[in-house]
């Protein structure tokens, strides 16, 4: 299951001569539907890891746009004060564009240090996942431990 989004964005390097560190939001997906999807690898000495990936699934089927999250790393999603159905990760990584066909190889790769994802509203937000494979990736909300009554003397 994903969230509806409304637009999926990175940053580009963008060098000019007047401008030799600009950088321009490259539009990924427009309407879509975004997905934290966590799936596991076999390594090649039989071990098995789990990969987290941010995923973005347009409407129209011609973008399948993944954002793959590093091992061990704590991922903290900035909302804009201005616009809260806007999400931004702003970490440097590699963003791969896949084909419409489920296993085959990307079709394009870029390096990047912000995205925007654009919900379709606040509600839509989805919650992100723990970073550790022994908590469960989608922790509620706590609930305090019960507290014996205590015993006052009159």
């Amino acid at each position: 299951m994903g969230r509806r989004g409304r637009l999926v964005e990175y940053t580009e390097t963008v060098e000019t001569e007047e401008e030799p560190y600009g950088v321009e939001m490259v539009q990924a997906a427009a309407e879509c539907r975004i997905c934290v999807v966590r799936k596991r690898e076999t390594m090649q000495d039989r071990s098995i890891r789990m990969v987290t990936s941010i995923w973005a699934f347009s409407d129209d089927n011609t973008v399948r746009f993944q954002q793959k999250l590093a091992d061990g790393e704590l991922y903290v999603p900035y909302s804009s004060y201005f616009s809260p159905e806007k999400i931004s990760v702003t970490v440097p990584t590699e963003v791969k564009f896949y084909g419409i066909r489920y296993g085959t190889k990307p079709t394009k790769a870029q390096k990047t240090s912000w995205i925007n994802y654009v919900f379709a509203d606040v509600k839509s937000k989805p919650i992100p996942p723990y970073p550790s494979s022994s908590s469960h990736p989608f922790p509620g909300p706590r609930t305090p431990t019960p507290q014996p009554p205590s015993i006052h003397a009159p």
